[in-house]
């Protein structure tokens, strides 16, 4: 995921910061992995949206939603539905 194409917002971590994190949080490792899985599964049907930029994917993402906040207060994320432990959807 670090190598797709287009400009980032932010950074991520890197692999040090990564491995030091992983011997605190014993999931990190399979949460990852899961991450990767789901990436490639869902690429064949996104990736013209996973090639933009990730400005534009943002902005993709939340065209049609109703913000009710001024410009300058919201964070730019991208909406998805909630998963992992103690969420249903």
């Amino acid at each position: 995921m670090r190598a797709h194409a287009g400009q980032r917002l932010s950074a991520g971590l890197d692999d040090a910061t990564v491995d030091r994190l992983a011997c605190s949080h014993p999931d990190l490792p399979a949460a990852i992995e899961a991450a990767a899985e789901e990436y490639a599964r869902l690429y064949p049907d996104l990736g013209g949206l996973l090639d933009l930029d990730e400005h534009a994917q943002i902005a993709a993402l939340q065209a049609g939603l109703v913000n009710f906040y001024a410009d300058d207060c919201t964070t730019p994320t991208s909406p998805s539905p909630p998963v992992g432990r103690g969420w249903s959807a």
